[in-house]
């Protein structure tokens, strides 16, 4: 047991994380060594790498699907993957061609799909509704497969979260048997009602805890209302934190990678206030610089086991998807062909937040080098 699991006091049982990113520019032995440090820190069993080929707000990395797979090779056994969708020519302009990307990626192991197109700030980039004709067929194919998608629906503050809300729920009238998880609590804190009403209606909809918002404040500021509400819906709810692959030291968890894991194990497990770091010095959003945290007490110890390890493997299965190592392989060769042809560009977009750490930012600003050096050591990896 982890000295931080057993110093808190907290249940030493394994936890399942659903929503873990790769997004922060790493060579893939750094990141398999930063995403070990966590789970063993934190006590995680089984974790799920959601990959991202793309993200309007920061970057783009065409070498994110590969690099995922063999992340779940590497990090086996109790490693899943999700694939994101390329945005590139037919790939994405065509009717079918979300569903045949998915095809591929299901061939080549992957256990779901991760879909950003449904964050405010991507949906309006790309400019398609998620209950648009190209995405049709593969909610259908997904539906019909049982294949998971994790979307981002909305986002925290944005005033289009009703809207591509409302897009999900349509999308859900077509296909009710979809296994949709929604992040983010589904950017519903402040509308349980919706959140009800898609979990009475679609048997397979849940939410993951990952903090991209202010849930748990809120939580906080009506803990009776909540502690039933996750009671009645405890086979809905997805431990999950939206931690990235960057650099963990374990003396300074509550500041650095593993930020959202401190705050969701306190606010379950604690008996005391507390003050998580993350929604300290916030005053132009919360209202003042000092933001204590009222602890979730009380909760069934049933609703917490459904919420750390049952509902992970009801939605993702026990074990995950056996890679197709020659599947991968074909992939991985595509994309470094493309990049020595210079279809792709793997750079950020704006200049990076002050949260990403100076290593981040260099590593950044070698964007294609260090795509092709990953892509040529996953290459090497399934030739083996």
């Amino acid at each position: 047991m982890s000295s931080y699991i057993e110093g808190h006091g907290y249940d030493p049982r394994p936890i399942h994380d659903c929503h873990c990113h790769i997004e922060r520019q790493y060579p893939v032995g750094a990141t398999i060594r930063n995403l070990q440090k966590v789970r063993d820190f934190f006590g995680l069993d089984r974790i799920l790498i959601l990959s991202l080929l793309e993200s309007c707000e920061l970057c783009r990395d065409m070498s994110a699907n590969a690099v995922s797979l063999y992340l779940k090779e590497k990090l086996a056994p109790h490693t899943y993957a999700f694939a994101s969708f390329s945005h590139f020519g037919d790939e994405w302009m065509s009717v079918d061609g979300c569903l045949r990307q998915a095809e591929q990626y299901r061939e080549m192991g992957f256990d779901g799909i991760k879909m950003l197109e449904g964050k405010s700030n991507q949906w309006h980039f790309l400019g398609r509704h998620l209950n648009a004709r190209p995405y049709e067929s593969f909610f259908a194919y997904a539906e019909a497969e049982s294949f998971p998608v994790l979307l981002h629906a909305g986002d925290f503050l944005s005033a289009d979260t009703d809207l591509i809300l409302h897009e999900v729920e349509e999308v859900l009238q077509r296909h009710p048997d979809l296994r949709l998880t929604l992040a983010h609590f589904a950017n519903s804190v402040n509308n349980p009602q919706r959140l009800a009403r898609l979990f009475d209606s679609y048997e397979h909809v849940t939410v993951d805890l990952a903090l991209g918002g202010d849930f748990v404040l809120r939580f906080s500021e009506n803990l009776p209302f909540w502690r039933d509400f996750l009671t009645h819906y405890q086979d809905r709810i997805l431990y999950g934190t939206d931690t990235y692959n960057q650099t963990f030291q374990e003396e300074n968890a509550e500041e650095d990678a593993a930020i959202r894991h401190t705050c969701l194990r306190s606010f379950f497990e604690d008996k005391a206030v507390f003050y998580p770091k993350q929604y300290q010095k916030q005053k132009a959003l919360y209202g003042d610089d000092v933001i204590p945290i009222h602890p979730m007490t009380g909760l069934p110890e049933t609703v917490l086991d459904h919420i750390y390890r049952k509902n992970f493997i009801r939605v993702f299965g026990e074990t995950p998807r056996k890679v197709n190592r020659k599947a991968a392989l074909a992939y991985a060769e595509k994309i470094m062909e493309g990049y020595r042809q210079e279809l792709y560009t793997t750079h950020a977009y704006t200049e990076l937040p002050d949260y990403f750490s100076l290593e981040e930012k260099a590593n950044m600003a070698r964007g294609n080098a260090l795509a092709v050096e990953n892509l040529e050591t996953i290459i090497d990896y399934f030739k083996k």
